[in-house]
């Protein structure tokens, strides 16, 4: 489902059952500040539209702070607080729904709305991450804007961007000063943190040199820069471009863990660990040869999701879909990815 974008005014809807406990808290016994939310679930088309709106929300402010990026109007950091409040708010309380907008394709490609996109799916995985790494609503606020402002100065390469064919060493050229360019843009927001011009002089830096400072020891860098150097990546990887069609969520994971070396390890086994290597979104053939859309993930069993069976094992559409958690029905296994190919077909099978 393609996100609808609210009006100026709408405030984003929370649509979830009676919540129990703050959502701030600190876990004495671990010794260490925890960002948790603990929520009785609500019904999944209500976290769908809590996620809808949430998302939808999130890529029209994107959309405005690239074109005020653009056109060198002043950009504020109170107009993307909110949102940002949102997304922490909406992962805390595992609203998988807002994962499954990231990790999958929900914009029209083609034209600006995929580096609006861009943003909006990078803050929502690196905000996942520092969930993962235990930060407090602090550290992770300061990682969801970081993340969300640490690309543009795509918006001065636009011409090299939207291209539709491969990228020359010229190009290339351009989009390594993206770095430099998004700095600039940054200087003129007033009251900024620091944190957040370093992470976007930083998140480019690989382990092997390549990046445009050149630093080799990451542990040099800032750690939300660690974070979201992997995150640029695999929402890259995972989104079409238009030189390049996207690799389906599995096939950027092994690219990535191919080219570890250059990333923290400690950010890849996150990466593993909360997004899947099935994420959310991703369509998986089981064992019993049955069709399922992966829901959700289960921390330290990344291949075993929890997933909505769709289509029977001849490809046809079942009346009530069948949600199953692979950690804890032992029976049935992931046994492959569906292409976006293949599921066409079973779409138009069923139609």
């Amino acid at each position: 489902m393609t996100p609808s974008t609210p009006s100026e005014s709408t405030p984003v809807p929370v649509v979830r059952p009676t919540l129990v406990t703050p959502i701030d808290r600190i876990d004495r016994e671990e010794g260490a500040p925890r960002y948790v939310a603990q929520a009785i679930k609500g019904s999944e088309s209500a976290r769908q539209q809590t996620a809808e709106a949430v998302y939808s929300q999130a890529l029209r402010l994107a959309q405005t702070v690239m074109e005020k990026a653009q056109t060198s109007e002043e950009i504020t950091g109170r107009e993307i607080h909110q949102t940002i409040d949102d997304i922490i708010r909406e992962l805390t309380y595992e609203n998988s729904e807002l994962l499954n907008f990231a990790c999958s394709q929900v914009v029209e490609e083609g034209n600006s709305t995929f580096l609006s996109a861009k943003l909006v799916n990078k803050t929502i995985l690196a905000v996942e991450i520092g969930i993962g790494k235990k930060m407090n609503k602090s550290k992770l606020f300061q990682l969801g804007m970081a993340s969300f402002l640490s690309d543009l100065g795509i918006s001065q390469v636009l011409d090299v961007i939207n291209k539709n064919q491969v990228l020359t060493d010229e190009d290339w050229a351009k989009i390594r000063e993206i770095p430099y360019k998004t700095v600039e843009i940054l200087k003129r927001v007033p009251d900024l943190d620091q944190v957040i011009l370093t992470v976007a002089q930083e998140s480019h830096e690989r382990a092997d040199g390549s990046g445009p400072l050149g630093v080799k020891d990451l542990q040099q860098l800032d750690e939300f820069s660690r974070i979201v150097a992997v995150i640029d990546v695999f929402e890259a990887l995972t989104h079409d471009r238009p030189h390049r069609e996207r690799l389906l969520p599995h096939e950027a994971m092994k690219t990535i863990l191919e080219e570890g070396s250059k990333f923290e390890s400690e950010v890849l086994r996150l990466l593993i660990d909360r997004i899947g290597v099935y994420p959310v979104g991703s369509w998986v053939r089981l064992s019993n040869k049955e069709i399922a859309k992966v829901v959700g993930s289960n921390p330290g069993q990344p291949l075993r999701p929890r997933a909505k069976i769709i289509f029977n094992e001849h490809g046809e559409t079942l009346e009530e879909p069948l949600l199953i958690d692979l950690a804890k029905n032992l029976s049935l296994q992931v046994l492959q990815p569906v292409s976006d190919e293949e599921l066409k077909k079973f779409a138009t099978k069923s139609s």
